[in-house]
């Protein structure tokens, strides 16, 4: 596993520091990269099969597989930095994973213990931007936050929402992932506070980029901030998540 920053530049916001993790399948990461996937296809086993974006459209068996193991494996790369950077800082903070949760709403993808009597919540989204890193976080792509629909109507709000980018077509998943150059880049995110109150922050609907909306199915409206560059860069964000 190799891990470097990486700095986007975009007109009008200046450096944006990305993480990229890059995965060698072929070597030392199989075994892990074979454990994640395991994980991921028992999610995906215990799905309903809806997308929680959507609360009539189905999945088939691959997407649901896909979505399981991306999933797991953006919610690792998250917890691999953080914890890397507490231990290197010697903040004291510890973050960790609970495996169970009483409802949906109340599910967190990572805990940071800042050992202060103080924790934080944090939401990992991931996307597939197929024209890359660069696009994705200076135009195209969103700090994703809390959304509303048939399915989630209740989510509670976290205090940290992280983005993880796969630089490629999901369609192409199975390909990129058991490569030996599979990367997978951490693009910041942004605090509760900051989707709440800042001006590049906004509700709208969501339509991801694989799915076909044209039978009219039940969408979820999103608190973003768009694009990615307006929120908290990688460095940024870890900071304030394991001071």
């Amino acid at each position: 596993m190799d891990i470097t920053t990486e700095t986007i530049d975009c007109d009008g916001h200046g450096g944006f520091d990305c993480v990229r993790y890059r995965f060698d399948y072929g070597g030392e990461d199989r075994a892990l990269l074979d454990e994640l996937r395991d994980d991921g296809e028992r999610l995906a086993e215990g799905s309903d099969g809806r997308m929680a974006r959507d609360s009539s459209r189905g999945r088939s068996a691959d997407t649901q597989s896909v979505d399981g193991i991306s999933g797991v494996l953006a919610e690792w790369v998250w917890k691999d930095w953080l914890t890397r950077t507490a231990e290197r800082r010697d903040t004291g903070a510890d973050v960790f994973q609970y495996d169970e949760w009483d409802t949906p709403q109340e599910q967190v993808d990572i805990t940071v213990d800042r050992g202060r009597g103080e924790s934080a919540a944090v939401e990992v989204r991931s996307s597939f931007p197929y024209t890359g890193a660069e696009k994705a976080v200076c135009t195209h792509f969103d700090v994703i936050g809390w959304y509303n629909n048939e399915v989630k109507k209740r989510e509670i709000r976290k205090d940290y929402y992280v983005r993880v980018l796969f630089p490629f077509h999901k369609s192409n998943f199975w390909t990129e992932f058991e490569s030996n150059s599979f990367d997978v880049y951490l693009a910041g995110g942004a605090p509760r506070a900051m989707l709440e109150d800042s001006p590049h922050a906004e509700d709208k609907p969501f339509t991801p980029h694989w799915d076909d909306s044209s039978d009219g199915g039940q969408r979820g409206t999103y608190r973003v901030i768009s694009p990615i560059a307006n929120a908290m860069d990688t460095p940024a964000i870890t900071d304030e998540m394991v001071a």
